[in-house]
């Protein structure tokens, strides 16, 4: 889960050269994922809503939509919820007797939150 929730927070904030594809890629192909519901649940703009509605979007209307999200709380309280499932993940690891194959998944998972890709 915290892998999904930072690529959808990727799709609001990574570099295009770096994620390999544009910001606002999910908005485009029409969904919409936690960082735009979370914002969506703190500020019912009804002109955001409107501009959802439609069937396509502009690179205009893909820029307002991102920065709707960015001010409007969707991406931190998206990483929250990602540091959750990630200490989640941590502790079941956590009871699993000694190995390589557990420092792997230590290491693995303790990047989860920080990649850029």
């Amino acid at each position: 889960m915290a892998f999904q929730i930072i690529d959808d927070i990727l799709d609001y904030t990574g570099q295009e050269a770096v994620v390999g594809k544009p910001l606002g890629n999910d908005i485009r192909e029409g969904v919409f994922t936690l960082p735009l519901i979370y914002s969506l649940d703190k500020n019912k703009d009804k002109i955001m809503l409107e501009l959802l509605k439609k069937e396509s979007y502009s690179e205009e209307d893909i820029k307002q939509i991102i920065e709707f999200v960015q001010q409007n709380g969707g991406i931190d309280r998206s990483k929250m919820l990602a540091q959750k499932y990630t200490k989640k993940a941590f502790d079941k690891i956590s009871m699993l007797k000694d190995s390589p194959s557990k420092q792997v998944l230590i290491e693995v998972t303790g990047k989860l939150l920080y990649r850029n890709y």
